[in-house]
């Protein structure tokens, strides 16, 4: 059986197809898909952001994972698949999220985790049984997982050979705009250690990238996995949380398995803002503490933060941005609220008629898409581009790097470097990810 494999693009504001000439690391998707594939099968990997999708090819089924920004266009390839009688399977986060606004428009749609349904997927594709809907009634054991099919793409397509590698699934959390817990549920799965060990020495290459939503949700359990990575010589990055940084073995721990880089989700500097969306584990009397104790064991970090939570005023617009001049954290991406499908919030917002509009490829963090509380739609998007101006200002970036030198941070003095060209050009950091 000849399958394609694709994710599918979306527009710009002006109408225009995003694509860029290289991705700025491998994405896990497709190639995981793809291992979960029988080797019989014919099997070719289309990520629409770097290469376009022949809708003009001939393949016996067409698969597509989708986000919400890119809901428009992956209707518009599957039609255009099936208009030529090609089957088109739609999966991904938004088709488990909004399974409503594909069903119509695609053959067969998978909700939930793939390793439950896709055998069954392919097999009744073969023999013209394909169902309107495959569900998993289930979360996946996490035990067995294939290995990701590298070997299928084109390693030009790559600014950084980061390899990425799943050790986990869910978050212990529940922050009411997160839809990580409409996906996995509140349940935190770990893969067996010793498995993700030895798909670690298994890849092609010794960067990683470690894409758990938080690898530090149990930190005893990330310590053991750091232990066992340290005889691998590897360099890794990865996402976790304030909670987990006050174990500082743990930090000790991610440094001497090769962490360069962190990612925390500080979302707000207003305490009230955090406590509104259940963000209880992040304190903001402790930030500073926590992030020089990063800066101790000389791990680079970067954080998100989120304006226009409910508690939200103007002025939390320019303590976000007096917060950052003091604490010089080496990367800063600020985004708008987007109240995503599938998540509490999103539900709150639309019983309170809230929500501008549906048109979820366009729930991209660049306009706001609901009524903010105490602030205007208009003062939210210039306070996101308030922040990202003086963040991205050279003479910021001077005083985070130069004065006085941080000499291990010079990968984060590049990407400022990029950021601050992207955000003259109004270009959201975010969107290279």
């Amino acid at each position: 059986m000849k399958i394609l494999l694709a994710m599918p693009s979306f527009y710009r504001k002006d109408g225009t197809l995003f694509r860029e000439k290289k991705r700025l690391i491998i994405p896990i998707t497709l190639p995981y898909l793809a291992g979960l594939t029988p080797r019989e099968c014919d099997i070719q990997i289309v990520d629409e952001h770097v290469a376009p999708i022949d809708t003009s090819a001939d393949y016996d089924l067409v698969g597509l994972s989708v986000l919400g920004a890119s809901e428009r266009r992956a209707i518009e390839v599957a039609q255009a698949f099936r208009r030529r009688g090609i089957k088109v399977v739609a999966g991904g986060i938004h088709a488990s999220l909004a399974p409503e606004r594909l069903q119509e428009h695609v053959d067969s749609i998978v909700v939930g985790e793939a390793e439950l349904v896709w055998r069954d997927v392919l097999a009744d594709a073969q023999n013209g049984g394909l169902k309107p809907r495959y569900e998993a009634d289930r979360l996946c054991e996490m035990k067995g997982l294939p290995m990701p099919r590298f070997d299928l793409l084109d390693m030009r397509q790559f600014r950084f050979d980061y390899y990425p590698v799943q050790t986990t699934r869910g978050c212990p959390h529940g922050c009411r705009f997160c839809e990580v817990n409409a996906i996995y549920g509140r349940k935190y799965r770990f893969r067996p250690i010793s498995e993700v060990l030895a798909e670690i020495q298994a890849l092609p290459g010794r960067n990683l990238h470690i894409v758990d939503d938080n690898i530090g949700g149990d930190t005893d359990r990330a310590k053991e996995l750091f232990r066992g990575m340290i005889p691998l010589k590897v360099r890794w990055s990865g996402l976790t949380t304030f909670k987990s940084l006050r174990d500082e073995e743990y930090v000790r721990l991610a440094k001497q398995s090769g962490c360069f880089h962190l990612n925390l989700g500080i979302e707000s500097v207003n305490p009230a803002s955090l406590a509104d969306v259940r963000k209880h584990h992040n304190r903001v009397d402790e930030y500073r503490e926590l992030l020089q104790r990063l800066d101790h064991y000389k791990v680079p970090y970067s954080l998100n933060f989120i304006l226009g939570l409910d508690e939200d005023t103007p002025e939390t617009v320019d303590l976000t941005v007096d917060f950052c001049r003091r604490v010089k954290p080496h990367l800063a991406f600020f985004s708008m609220l987007t109240p995503r499908p599938g998540t509490e919030l999103l539900r709150e917002l639309a019983a309170e008629r809230r929500i501008v509009h549906h048109n979820y490829d366009q729930y991209d963090w660049d306009e706001p898409v609901f009524k903010p509380l105490r602030m205007t739609a208009q003062q939210l998007k210039e306070g996101v581009w308030k922040c990202y101006d003086d963040f991205y200002s050279l003479p910021q970036i001077f005083r985070r790097f130069l004065a006085p030198p941080r000499p291990y941070l010079y990968r984060e003095l590049f990407l400022s470097l990029f950021y601050w060209s992207a955000v003259r050009k109004r270009i959201d950091p975010v969107s290279f990810f």
